[in-house]
């Protein structure tokens, strides 16, 4: 379960002092009636998966995705993170780092094309393109950098050159970018044909990603590029648009 934006302290207040809360553990002797109260007073649902005779589907701004833990925020959050909103109708869209389609999904309700890269969760993005019956967006299994990783996940990969995939599916009007740390393998004058950069840059407190961010930095400045930084804004990770779309 996707736990990033679950208040722990309003949890633990609500055990001891919301009325319902309580009674459910005290009155009725029932911790697990008590934690569900809790989830439920922060929006979030707590079900038996096993207890299911067919899989579950969520639905958010016209796209349908499967019920998993497994990338269930970007599901929510793909609007404010990342230009959706900013994407035309004539658009050819590449999203690197797909996941389960929270972004290439609402991305292909808007646009031309959406070619979607995703090397660890492919089939869940397959499964999600076809509830949608979406024939607009191209899923494939490839990786930027020598290792694919998310959360816990990892994966050893035979990495494709961001030249040769611009050259064998682009050009695109806008790239999407989330490859936890993968964006070292990107030279960034090769994005400089699309007009909307949007995603996920992610420092690890390393300096050798710090340069390469004040070198991407003084690229797009130079031409003619606007930088939005959003988000966390931490020493690990924040999140991006660089635009020279009005």
């Amino acid at each position: 379960m996707e736990l990033k934006y679950f208040n722990f302290r309003k949890a633990l207040r609500d055990l001891l002092l919301d009325p319902v809360v309580r009674s459910r553990w005290l009155k009725h002797r029932s911790i697990q009636w008590a934690l569900s109260e809790c989830f439920n007073n922060q929006r979030y649902v707590v079900i038996g998966l096993d207890e299911l005779n067919a899989p579950l589907t969520i639905s958010y701004k016209n796209c349908q995705f499967f019920l998993q833990p497994i990338g269930y925020s970007s599901i929510f959050t793909a609007y404010q993170d990342y230009e959706v909103g900013i994407l035309r109708p004539s658009d050819k869209v590449l999203d690197l780092g797909a996941c389960i389609g929270g972004f290439a999904l609402p991305a292909a309700r808007k646009c031309r094309e959406v070619i979607a890269v995703e090397p660890l969760f492919l089939d869940l993005l397959q499964r999600n393109i076809e509830l949608n019956q979406l024939k607009n967006i191209v899923p494939i299994e490839c990786c930027i950098g020598p290792v694919a990783k998310f959360g816990r996940e990892r994966k050893i990969c035979d990495p494709i050159d961001f030249k040769s995939l611009l050259s064998q599916w682009g050009p695109f009007n806008c790239i999407k970018i989330d490859i936890e740390g993968g964006e070292e393998y990107i030279e960034p004058q090769d994005l400089t044909g699309a007009e909307v950069i949007t995603g996920e840059f992610h420092i690890y407190g390393r300096k050798k990603m710090k340069l390469l961010w004040k070198k991407w930095e003084e690229l797009f400045l130079s031409s003619g590029y606007y930088i939005f930084k959003k988000g966390r804004n931490s020493k690990e990770e924040f999140r991006f648009t660089i635009q020279r779309r009005s």
